[in-house]
């Protein structure tokens, strides 16, 4: 969990995903899954708190994401 939770961090702080894949936290292809996703859940905006753990979980445990 908390490696999604630091790397949703470091997208709403403007990294890219090849910059996220360097810092060695996710590779580009799972952190541009997740960015999608967060995008759409609204998540990227630093207006808004980060979503609950929960969220989190359920997202790890969809097929949407692919664990590598």
């Amino acid at each position: 969990m908390y490696e999604i939770r630091h790397v949703i961090t470091r997208m709403r702080l403007g990294e890219s995903d090849r910059e996220i894949q360097r810092a060695g936290l996710m590779g580009r292809r799972k952190a541009g899954q997740l960015r999608a996703i967060a995008i759409d859940q609204g998540w990227l905006d630093p207006s808004r708190p980060l979503p609950p753990n929960e969220d989190l979980e359920a997202l790890v445990q969809s097929p949407r994401i692919q664990q590598s």
